[in-house]
């Protein structure tokens, strides 16, 4: 760890915790405690007085749309590792007590905290006051959970926060599982259902019902996205649809990467399980890899927007070389620089932080 992160864990130890209530969003219908976001690729409608109802641009964020609240998750994450990463390189305990003095603020203070649920994210002034594909906003918070569990065996947090904090992950994967909501993104048939699965899987880790849930995840995995989202040729057609062929394809295979990453622990043999085709989860890695490693072989045209900034680190590939023994994924990884301060577009699209607590 340099001495410039000692320096940013010094600063955020005397900043203030963050709160979603820090932030009011203005066209809310929820709670000064309920997460809320406005739809990233719709824009107001220049023929209407009043913009309203929004339309689509697909691909082209609006920078006018409402994302404090994106901003805090990802910063609750970043702070935390911070922190951590701090402790782990001084042994300065103050650093730890301040992590959870973070999350207990953001999570389980009783008028600062927020809900564990997502009714407002990804509204659409005009049209609907949230979205079912909005709960892919959480998917920045993957991470917490195992961070969590190393601070528990660490014995670097206290038994009653610990309980708490996994109630609070509890509560939101039974939304997250149950919620029609919930329900309904789990039956998007491109990256927003593997999304839903990834942070359902990584949530459950604090849950007691862990291993029902992740054998629900492991099934889904098998059954549903190898075969039904996996072209012949690796590639990920529901992707390569869209504005952004890139990052979206490199962005589906790293969730499923991640979502094999965790199941593994309980299902090691999910690395090479194939369908009736002989396809599995490593003919996607295959596919896009080299395209990560040379970006300029990309054969699908540039993405609408951000094209410049990508490939980034993505974690995928750390993930493949140690579940497949292959140093040519990390050779590939090794060479990627993740930006020291990345564009909060690439950060979002880069859910795993710290790859190493997957490990």
């Amino acid at each position: 760890m340099s001495n410039q992160d000692i320096a940013n864990a010094d600063k955020i130890m005397k900043a203030p915790a963050p709160t979603i209530t820090d932030f009011i969003a203005p066209n809310s219908k929820g709670s000064v405690n309920d997460y809320y976001s406005d739809a990233s690729y719709w824009w107001p409608d220049p023929s209407k007085a009043d913009g309203l109802p929004y339309i689509r641009r697909d691909g082209y964020l609006n920078p006018a749309n409402f994302c404090r609240h994106k901003d805090l998750l990802l910063q609750v994450v970043h702070d935390s590792e911070t922190l951590y990463s701090a402790y782990k390189a001084t042994g300065n305990a103050e650093y730890t007590g301040k992590l959870q003095d973070n999350l207990n603020t953001f999570f389980l203070d009783e008028g600062k905290r927020m809900k564990p649920c997502l009714l407002y994210s990804q509204a659409i002034p005009g049209i609907c006051d949230g979205r079912s594909i909005g709960l892919i906003d959480t998917l920045q918070l993957i991470d917490l959970p195992f961070l969590i569990q190393h601070l528990h065996r660490e014995g670097l947090i206290g038994k009653e926060f610990h309980e708490a904090i996994c109630s609070w992950f509890t509560e939101y994967c039974s939304f997250l599982m149950q919620s029609s909501f919930g329900q309904a993104e789990q039956t998007e048939r491109n990256n927003h259902s593997i999304a839903i699965f990834l942070q359902i899987a990584a949530f459950s880790l604090l849950s007691p019902d862990r291993t029902a849930i992740w054998r629900f995840c492991a099934d889904k995995l098998l059954n549903d996205f190898i075969p039904n989202q996996i072209a012949d040729d690796g590639s990920m057609p529901e992707e390569l649809k869209r504005t952004k062929p890139y990052s979206y394809s490199i962005f589906a295979v790293e969730l499923l990467a991640t979502l094999a990453m965790i199941l593994s622990k309980e299902y090691p043999t999910l690395w090479f399980a194939a369908d009736s085709r002989g396809i599995g989860i490593r003919r996607a890695i295959d596919f896009i890899t080299p395209y990560v490693a040379d970006k300029a072989a990309w054969p699908y045209g540039e993405d609408a927007e951000g094209f410049d900034a990508l490939p980034g680190k993505p974690a995928f590939l750390l993930f493949a070389a140690s579940a497949y023994r292959d140093n040519g994924y990390l050779a590939v990884y090794s060479k990627l620089r993740r930006k020291e301060n990345p564009s909060k577009t690439e950060d979002r699209n880069t859910p795993v932080k710290d790859p190493w607590l997957y490990i």
